[in-house]
């Protein structure tokens, strides 16, 4: 499994904005091949932080998922709606029975 952690410190008085954009492509994303998770968070130390969580099946998913013309346009728009630049980190990961 892949997982994909990302944020954006969001600018002053754009935060319903960026939710509103998220929540779009989160839905949106669950539609697609390969998406096991898909969901934007209020950091709860840090409410002008949106954290993003995913989890694809496997790389080829995620390539897919970053290939489809309105994943380049979200991450274009919440750009334009952060105070710097959002971050992202990509791991290939598998679940723990313990």
């Amino acid at each position: 499994m892949i997982t994909v952690w990302g944020s954006v410190i969001v600018a002053e008085g754009k935060l319903d904005d960026l939710l509103e954009i998220s929540r779009a492509h989160a839905r949106r994303s669950r539609g697609e091949a390969g998406c096991r998770d898909h969901g934007a968070y209020i950091d709860t130390e840090a409410p002008d932080r949106i954290v993003f969580f995913e989890k694809w099946t496997d790389e080829d998913a995620l390539r897919r998922h970053f290939a489809v013309r309105e994943s380049a346009e979200f991450l274009r728009r919440a750009t334009a709606l952060a105070r710097d630049t959002p971050t992202i980190e990509i791991y290939r990961s598998e679940p723990l029975r313990i």
